[in-house]
């Protein structure tokens, strides 16, 4: 019978990996291809949670092991389908690799600015028809450059090399992810098949090997600075803190929980650390242009954009009502002063300090910070998954089997946001949320 199981995954990733496409037109392609998807997405999780919930029919830990590697395995050789932003990695690796400098150039000018430049490395045509972001700066960080880069070396003007060399990079995270919750569900002393929980997660699997997007590489570096901090390796943790924040922002979140679980001279001392090594790794790209370029796009990014947010839209509605406008240029700040409120306050809260209980608060940390953010794709959630793997909470898992409804978007460039998908999503997801705090509050337990 597992085995039938294990072939249906395939089968269904291999589906959805390499026969259904919303990147070459934008939107899907055909009627059929969004009710497909959604109903093999929606199989695939149903298997997830019977394994998650009904821990006697789980496989040991060998097999669940070899079962993730083998189903991100199965996507390899399957183009990004269901993202458009790998023509951005395409796009700045191959600039790097010639010596431009990523951060300074706009593709829509660069176009007719540098002709030459862009028939060498071959940007014109497929790379540049496929950006999803020609008017504005890349705001990928350094290390997540350096993926880009290596795909442009490795991968030459080849969009398909490009794409394997940098895909190459995600599957091994992944096996470091694998190996690094491993290690903590043992140091914790928790049950070593939770390791499931991300390894056969839909989502994990299409997102990051599929979709190609780099949270894998962002949480496979903070989960191994944790460990180091738990080890007392504390350089080496600074290092791997630097790199996950090289990678993805999202880790500067976190900085309160370390204050009670290192103390201020500790945390002062690794905060000047990473922000050392932060400064290093934007040199090679260090101009006077560098701060305002990259300023103004995550100012657009924070301002402008929206997609699947919960709390944002509910405020949009009431400051359109009132103002006869999006708030959106005030909402965004407002809403970031209130989430790292938030945080402290979460962090001033804690009763436990240990270690594990970083996991659980993170859990929270990150629930509050999507809760109030503009844009919340799917990938997004991959974290919390990983997180979910060392906290007794599950509400995370539920998310990231409804934030596949919020694809429905493309179904048809008339179409607005699903409203209606969003507001179920996120019902669910409370629901959910509610009845475990209720639970856990009454048994007693945070971790």
């Amino acid at each position: 019978m597992k085995y039938l199981l294990l072939l249906f995954g395939i089968g269904a990733l291999a589906v959805v990996g390499y026969g259904i496409d919303r990147v070459e037109t934008t939107y899907f392609r055909e009627n059929w291809e969004f009710p497909v998807f959604i109903g093999l997405m929606m199989a695939l999780f149903g298997l997830y949670f019977f394994f998650v919930v009904q821990k006697k029919y789980r496989p040991p830990l060998r097999q669940i092991i070899t079962v993730g590697i083998v189903l991100r395995l199965v996507l390899m050789g399957a183009s990004p389908n269901l993202s458009d932003d790998y023509f951005r990695f395409a796009w700045d690796g191959r600039l790097w690799a010639s010596g431009e400098n990523p951060y300074l150039i706009l593709p829509d000018s660069f176009l007719h600015a540098s002709p030459e430049t862009v028939n060498a490395l071959e940007l014109k045509g497929p790379v540049f028809n496929g950006l999803n972001s020609k008017p504005y700066y890349t705001v990928y960080p350094p290390v997540n450059q350096l993926v880009f880069v290596a795909g442009a070396w490795l991968g030459g003007n080849s969009l398909s090399e490009n794409v394997g060399v940098m895909r190459l990079f995600i599957f091994l995270s992944e096996c470091g992810v694998f190996w690094l919750l491993l290690l903590l569900l043992r140091h914790f002393k928790r049950d070593d098949t939770d390791l499931l929980i991300y390894a056969f997660n839909p989502l994990v699997i299409i997102e990051l090997t599929g979709n190609l997007h780099f949270e894998g590489m962002m949480v496979l570096l903070l989960l191994l600075a944790v460990w180091l901090i738990v080890q007392k390796k504390w350089w080496w943790a600074t290092l791997a803190l630097a790199g996950s924040i090289g990678m993805k922002l999202l880790p500067l979140i976190f900085m309160p929980l370390w204050i009670k679980r290192l103390g201020w001279k500790k945390t002062i001392w690794m905060g000047l650390g990473v922000g050392a090594l932060c400064v290093a790794m934007f040199l090679p790209f260090f101009s006077m242009e560098l701060v305002g370029k990259l300023g103004s796009s995550l100012d657009l990014y924070f301002r402008r954009f929206e997609f699947n947010a919960s709390i944002y839209y509910i405020l949009r509605a009431i400051g359109e009502s009132v103002k006869g406008y999006n708030p959106i240029a005030f909402i965004g700040p407002a809403s970031g002063i209130a989430v790292l409120l938030g945080v402290c306050a979460i962090a001033w809260k804690e009763k436990r300090e240990q270690w594990l209980g970083f996991f659980t608060s993170g859990l929270f940390v990150l629930t509050l910070y999507f809760g109030f953010a503009t844009i919340v794709h799917p990938w997004y959630l991959v974290t919390l998954v990983a997180f979910s793997v060392l906290s007794t909470y599950r509400f995370a898992l539920v998310w990231s089997a409804m934030v596949v409804l919020t694809y429905y978007k493309y179904i048809n460039p008339q179409y607005p946001e699903p409203y209606v998908f969003i507001g179920m999503e996120y019902l669910v997801v409370g629901a959910i949320l509610g009845y475990e705090l209720y639970r856990n509050k009454r048994n007693r337990t945070i971790a």
